[in-house]
């Protein structure tokens, strides 16, 4: 048996190298689509290209790897129903337990590898990636203005566009301040302006079409220095001609590895409780300033509900008490009212946030290992599901892998997102399609070793797909 063993795993080498080189192929053309606009107009170097996308394999590979699994184990199988190797190991005894061993036990060896890749090499990738991302984002300020936003990267200078033309860059309706040492200040409005770069100067050039020039004469007092104007050139330094690389300590949940996140949840539980004991206290203290509004008869009443002897007071001070709780009433308590509503929402939104940021943890945590996990799951799934086919070859094998990874992923954004929004725990969020498709596969996987009929809705789906073949020949 060892020797089918190994002729099982050889066939599932190649289909497991072409898948995870297409979807990998397909991956890559994404993120350079994505990231056009830095390489084209930043002028982005060739050895920075290259290193954005391979750093950007890293998260390609946590998801093209489960992905090639499957295909892997759709046209292996497959292929082997297609020239009857299934039913010959079938007939001489071998069952579907004993025939699926062997790549079961690949999958088990790609799950632990995926774990320490996800955990310890797809962190440090992320970290490195955002670090260029922002060092290329950087590179020419065009790019990062925002409209609606005031930009001081520029030194000595402060814009605010109304508008921006992300294909050209241009901007509309300006405001710019300029402020630089031994000059006078001033204020320059434009309705256009884009932005030139001087290579041989190393400065870069903002055209501003038709506008004004605000400058105050700081040597005569009060007085003004209006320049109307249908077309002006800035000259300003260009502090980002080379790409500026700094590293930024800063990580962010999917830059961490599962024993750095777990820290950072103790430490918010922590916090946690730390928010929880200031919401109690601050609860009383605004409590017992609401109680100290309230007049005598009423005051004693409620401490006496509470089981606090009030303190007795002579008819005199307590007519002086209620004069002065009438007189405060109005304006005091309402203000008292605001101050303790104000308080106690302040600590109970800080209360969320950070249960939020402890759920996002445990959320990441728990993704690191049920994506790895997905390679048993699909090795359970796509062989009985490639057998039960038929004879439908490798590419009904590539259809099904596509849309059983398409409600994988489905399923996997969904649970994220209920999770973080505190409709499902997070270890359910992350699992629960695990638990389902493990479920299923074994189901199948029984059933298929019991030879039962393939199950109808395949039957139909094979022999549409060989009508339609039929039909075009």
């Amino acid at each position: 048996m060892r020797l089918a063993d190994r002729y099982i795993l050889r066939n599932h080498v190649g289909p497991f190298l072409l898948g995870l080189s297409v979807l990998t192929f397909i991956f890559v053309i994404d993120v350079l689509y994505t990231f056009l606009e830095y390489f084209l107009v930043n002028k982005v170097p060739a050895e920075v290209v290259a290193e954005l996308v391979l750093l950007s394999l890293g998260h390609i590979f946590a998801m093209t790897i489960p992905m090639a699994v499957l295909v892997a184990t759709m046209m292996a199988f497959s292929q082997m129903v297609a020239e009857n190797e299934i039913t010959a190991m079938r007939s001489g005894g071998i069952s579907l337990y004993r025939i699926i061993a062997a790549p079961l036990a690949a999958a088990l060896a790609m799950t632990v590898f995926m774990f320490f890749f996800n955990n310890f090499l797809l962190p440090e990738t992320n970290h490195r990636l955002k670090n260029l991302l922002i060092a290329v984002r950087s590179k020419k300020p065009a790019l990062d203005i925002k409209p609606g936003r005031f930009i001081d990267k520029i030194p000595g200078y402060t814009l605010y566009a109304e508008r921006k033309d992300e294909g050209s860059n241009e901007l509309f309706d300006l405001l710019i301040f300029q402020e630089e040492r031994g000059r006078n200040p001033s204020i320059i409005s434009a309705r256009k302006a884009s932005f030139v770069q001087d290579e041989e100067q190393n400065l870069m050039k903002m055209a501003l079409d038709t506008g004004e020039q605000f400058e105050a004469d700081l040597s005569a007092g009060r007085e003004f220095q209006i320049t109307v104007f249908d077309r002006m050139d800035l000259l300003m330094p260009d502090i980002n001609s080379d790409l500026e690389r700094r590293e930024h300590e800063h990580r962010g949940d999917r830059e961490m590895t599962v024993g750095m996140m777990r820290s950072k949840v103790d430490r918010n539980r922590e916090d946690l409780a730390n928010l929880d004991q200031r919401l109690g206290r601050e609860a009383e203290k605004q409590l017992e300033k609401v109680i100290g509004l309230l007049d005598t008869e009423t005051r004693q009443a409620y401490l006496s509900s509470k089981g606090v002897r009030p303190v007795a007071a002579d008819a005199d001070s307590a007519a002086a008490e209620r004069r002065a709780a009438t007189r405060r009433h109005r304006k005091t308590r309402i203000q008292e009212e605001e101050n303790t509503q104000r308080a106690l929402s302040n600590l109970i939104l800080s209360r969320d946030s950070v249960k939020r940021k402890i759920r996002r943890f445990q959320v990441e945590i728990h993704k690191k290992f049920s994506i790895p996990f997905a390679c048993i799951v699909f090795i359970l799934l796509g062989a009985p599901m490639a057998i039960k086919t038929g004879r439908s070859g490798t590419g009904w094998g590539i259809t099904f892998s596509l849309i059983l990874f398409t409600v994988y992923y489905i399923f996997l954004v969904g649970g994220e997102e209920l999770a973080d929004r505190q409709y499902l725990s997070p270890w359910l969020a992350m699992w629960s399609v695990n638990i389902i498709l493990v479920l299923f596969g074994s189901w199948m996987l029984f059933w298929t070793n019991r030879e039962s009929r393939p199950f109808a809705f395949m039957n139909w789906l094979a022999g549409f797909r060989l009508r339609r073949e039929g039909a075009k020949s």
